[in-house]
């Protein structure tokens, strides 16, 4: 009987030390390194974080990547910053915290973008062609580190704090920018016509961009007003196989002729005779040139068509295809049409980032060249189309047979010329665009107007 009370004691004994050893777990955190610090370029480092407990990262700054952001016991954390954007150096913290409320900080510091003295710079690439017309809006991206003011003609209006205010060649209407160690770098500053030019001369002036302390430094930028007869290309839009244009033009520019050709044409190619021999497009008009090949010098020119004949400077622009290799393309999968309704789905391949897609219910746009199609959608608002949450794609409501035409983006922007097509009136399964060379570019204008007409979304 006494040796059962000792056992019986003993055993009290331990299960009350194991209780009390139990109870008083002490829970412990510890971080290494203290701070982080990245150079203007950023880059990646680890944290190592000690810990028999489970733990959670807390950083309110996005610029900051973190992965993990939790874990339990110890473990490695990935820290990430891309490079710097301001002139002023970053400063922030993480927090890393257990659930039994043990903090410790991890301070991050980033250099800012170290510039050598001053900078002034206007980053335009050409100069800037403004249409004939009153109103007619284009932009100046300043590149400064500066207090900068601009001085320019007095039929260029900029726009400040939504007020559009007439330059001036003596005096400084408007001015912006930040001193040494301020930000951001780039401003976008936009211009308009104040007037329409009259003349079937140019109107050329340029602007003056300069420091509001230092005259002596200064950036220059060459403007142009087109004259009533002048042609220029606008936005171009160079494929693999296409091209496509849209026009800023003179007043009295109602038509014109155009063409794409692969050498530069020579004065007997030039004659008034040879010109009314090209594609005749319009200041409202998209034109697409088809049937080129990839990685090509083609030239574009027009020429405005007035009254029998024509008139005003020829245009010739230089424009290289893109390459057919590697292109960014996203077909199109699973359609099916039940008479009512269309679905489909996307499939990207690996060099495709995002896709865009529009449907055309006029087979007179299914055979648009594509370089045509694609220029316009650039800045094209999406609406009837929706994504289905049940389904990996889109669905669109219409009793109509349509025409789906997709196309892939790439991580730098680029535009496939790869396009995925699909007739619902036609056929179920789905067909890709095989390139036809020729000869001769096949070229066709189609209207603004008569294509937002045919849009129902890009995706």
């Amino acid at each position: 009987m006494k040796n059962v009370r000792i056992v019986l004691l003993l055993f009290l004994v331990v299960l009350m030390t194991a209780c009390s050893e139990s109870s008083s777990t002490e829970y412990f955190l510890t971080v290494s390194p203290q701070s982080l610090s990245f150079s203007k370029d950023g880059g990646t480092q680890t944290i190592s974080i000690s810990c028999n407990t489970s733990w959670t990262i807390i950083c309110e700054d996005t610029s900051v990547t973190i992965f993990p952001m939790s874990g339990n016991g110890d473990g490695k954390v990935l820290v990430t910053m891309g490079s710097a954007q301001t002139f002023r150096d970053f400063d922030s913290r993480i927090m890393i915290r257990t659930a039994e409320g043990k903090i410790e900080n991890v301070t991050i510091h980033q250099e800012g973008i170290f510039i050598k003295g001053a900078t002034l710079e206007i980053r335009n690439q050409g100069d800037i062609d403004f249409a004939g017309g009153k109103e007619v809006i284009d932009s100046l991206i300043i590149y400064s580190n500066m207090t900068w003011q601009l001085l320019g003609p007095d039929w260029i209006a900029a726009e400040v704090n939504g007020r559009w205010i007439p330059l001036s060649k003596t005096r400084a209407t408007v001015t912006g920018g930040t001193a040494v160690g301020g930000n951001p770098l780039e401003t976008v500053v936009y211009l308009k016509t104040v007037t329409a030019n009259t003349s079937e001369e140019d109107r050329e002036d340029i602007i003056v961009l300069e420091d509001v302390y230092d005259a002596g430094m200064r950036a220059e930028h060459q403007l142009t007003q087109l004259g009533k007869y002048a042609v220029a290309a606008s936005q171009l839009m160079p494929l693999a196989y296409s091209i496509g244009c849209t026009w800023k033009c003179g007043i009295d520019v109602q038509e014109m002729y155009v063409c794409c050709v692969d050498h530069g044409l020579t004065n007997a190619e030039l004659t008034p005779a040879e010109v009314m021999q090209w594609d005749v497009s319009g200041p409202n008009m998209i034109h697409g040139f088809d049937g080129l090949k990839p990685n090509t010098q083609y030239y574009l020119y027009g020429m405005a068509k007035v009254g029998s004949g024509v008139s005003g400077k020829i245009l010739g622009r230089g424009i290289i295809t893109g390459s057919d290799k590697n292109q960014p393309l996203a077909n199109i999968v699973n359609a099916s049409f039940d008479g009512t309704r269309h679905v489909w789905g996307m499939k990207r391949n690996e060099y495709c980032t995002y896709y865009g897609v529009w449907a055309l219910f006029d087979e007179v746009f299914f055979s648009v060249p594509d370089g045509t199609l694609a220029l316009y959608f650039e800045n094209y608002q999406p609406c009837d189309f929706f994504v289905d949450e049940d389904y990996p794609g889109i669905q669109l409501e219409n009793p109509n047979p349509v025409h789906i035409v997709t196309w892939g983006v790439d991580n730098e922007g680029y535009w496939s010329d790869l396009l995925t097509r699909y007739s619902s009136g036609v056929s179920s399964n789905t067909s890709k665009r095989i390139p036809e060379v020729r000869k001769r570019p096949r070229g066709m204008a189609v209207s603004v107007e008569d294509l937002k007409k045919a849009i129902k979304r890009i995706k």
